[in-house]
């Protein structure tokens, strides 16, 4: 690859990728990016909207997302009824599409890193992590039928070491 002293022609698609890949934490920058984007929607739809429309999007169109995302990991990983350690497996899956970083705590999956915890703390405003919530909480229902949802027990917004999601029965 060239130098970036030397002249890169813009239409050089192959180069532009070449030059992407060598980005450091590009993941974290494309996420860090994303989540101040839809902080900043979130936070004016509140104050124009006020939080009860906000609350109602979350609930019912992140939940969809994350409804159609286990249907896709359950058929990709050839599942067609879920069991116990599916569940685990797909809402596990899912969390590291998110971009979360996950590690085994006395026994227990946790979110340790949130690509958008940055942006969260910047703005003080947890609008990624209600919608966080509410996309594992529509994972849950899928996987189990409508039978359990999450609740959040444990919350880095609020200063906890990590993120932990359990089971609640409907």
């Amino acid at each position: 690859m060239k130098s970036l002293e030397e002249k890169i022609d813009y239409r050089d698609i192959k180069k532009l990728q070449q030059i992407i890949k060598k980005i450091p934490e590009k993941e974290k920058i494309v996420a860090n990016t994303l989540g101040k984007i839809i902080t900043i929607l979130g936070k004016y739809m509140v104050k124009m909207q006020g939080y009860s429309i906000l609350s109602t999007v979350l609930k019912r169109e992140i939940r969809e997302v994350g409804k159609e995302n286990a249907k896709f990991l359950m058929n990709f990983l050839k599942i067609k009824e879920p069991k116990e350690e599916d569940i685990k497996l797909i809402m596990n899956l899912a969390a590291l599409l998110l971009g979360l970083k996950l590690k085994v705590k006395n026994g227990k999956v946790v979110a340790t890193e949130c690509p958008f915890y940055k942006t969260l703390k910047e703005y003080k405003e947890p609008f990624m992590c209600n919608a966080c919530v509410e996309y594992n909480k529509g994972i849950a229902e899928e996987l189990t039928n409508g039978k359990f949802t999450i609740k959040r027990v444990h919350w880095l917004f609020e200063g906890d070491k990590y993120c932990v999601f359990k089971p609640v029965k409907l």
